[in-house]
């Protein structure tokens, strides 16, 4: 049972939206799961306003944030009176628990506080830069060891103290992740590169071959799953259309 309170990891706001949300149990928090193996659940983002709304009746309210990676939205329910002060251009540390809806992670606000010394959107930098080099180190540890082990538990006891078990979990996870990501590139550059080749009779095999780069096996999967879900079809052997 999930009842302490989770720390608010620090991240830059494209690292947020560029993972995948996970919906937790009934005793589990909801996570982020991010492109650099990390589960955030609650966070900790500092960003410039560049839009803020508040109802008239004062009981729901909302800020935009932009880091110069990305943009998010802090979402405040019930605790508006911390946007009363704050206007479009001012520079905020906002914490929050991670939510999704609509196609769109936001942050369920706890606390804004606006910065007022500059020096502190510099030191928050470095903080991230050295977050995203320590995790880098260590998702590269984890796919060197991976192939050598059979389980978590054994690449856990193999990487002794470095790395915790949650941490490989996370990061495991997260090259699932970008696998997916890379799956759904792929299927959508071989079904632009369908319609491009198309001249009438449509796309040549031997050519998607050619332009597409992947290799055969892939090619074929790809194909066979455009086929099997309707968006494309062989007029004839070794001829491809997009529907």
């Amino acid at each position: 049972m999930e009842l302490r309170r989770l720390t608010a990891k620090k991240a830059r706001i494209e690292e947020i939206i560029s993972g995948k949300f996970v919906h937790g149990g009934k005793f589990e928090s909801s996570y982020v799961i991010t492109k650099l193996g990390r589960r955030i659940s609650r966070v900790r983002v500092m960003a410039n306003i560049v839009d803020i709304y508040l109802n008239p009746e004062s009981s729901f309210g909302f800020v935009v944030l932009d880091d110069a990676s990305g943009v998010i939205r802090a979402k405040f329910f019930g605790n508006t009176q911390m946007l009363e002060t704050l206007k479009k251009g001012d520079l905020v540390d906002v914490i929050g628990k991670l939510r999704f809806s609509d196609d769109e992670i936001w942050i369920n606000a706890e606390i804004i506080k606006k910065i007022e010394n500059p020096n502190f959107e510099i030191l928050r930098m470095l903080e991230i830069a050295k977050i995203i080099k320590e995790q880098k180190e260590k998702i590269k540890k984890v796919k060197e060891h991976l192939p050598q082990t059979s389980d978590i538990n054994e690449l856990f006891a193999l990487l002794g103290e470095e790395i915790s078990k949650k941490e490989i979990e996370s990061i495991i996870e997260a090259e699932e992740l970008l696998k997916e990501d890379k799956e759904k590139e792929d299927k959508y550059i071989v079904l632009k590169l369908i319609e491009e080749l198309d001249t009438g009779e449509g796309a040549d095999y031997k050519e998607l071959l050619e332009k597409s780069g992947l290799e055969e096996s892939k090619l074929d999967k790809i194909i066979q799953e455009l086929l099997e879900t309707g968006k494309c079809f062989e007029p004839r052997p070794g001829k491809l259309k997009k529907v």
